[in-house]
């Protein structure tokens, strides 16, 4: 997988550069196979991660929703990533 790495229960995403329409489609199968392998917890890495858009913010609201609150966190945001993120959770 590309952008999703499984760690015992937990479900990392890792997206380098634009986390955007381009490949939101790509992460949330690769999402969808690691909850099939047992995975209920997800993280998002935004440390390479250098802008994100409406389509990944969705995303995002659908997988925390799936997971409930408790089994998602991100990590490592900056910059425009950090403002939008504010958004998600204000």
């Amino acid at each position: 997988m590309r952008y999703v790495r499984i760690n015992g229960g937990t479900a990392v995403v890792k997206v380098e550069g634009r986390y955007d329409l381009c490949n939101t489609l790509d992460v949330m199968a690769e999402l969808e196979t690691a909850f099939l392998n047992g995975c209920t917890k997800v993280k998002v890495d935004f440390t390479e991660t250098s802008e994100i858009d409406s389509a990944a913010m969705k995303d995002l609201q659908k997988i925390q929703k799936k997971v409930r609150g408790e089994n998602f966190s991100v990590f490592g945001a900056k910059g425009e990533v950090v403002e939008k993120l504010k958004q998600l959770v204000g």
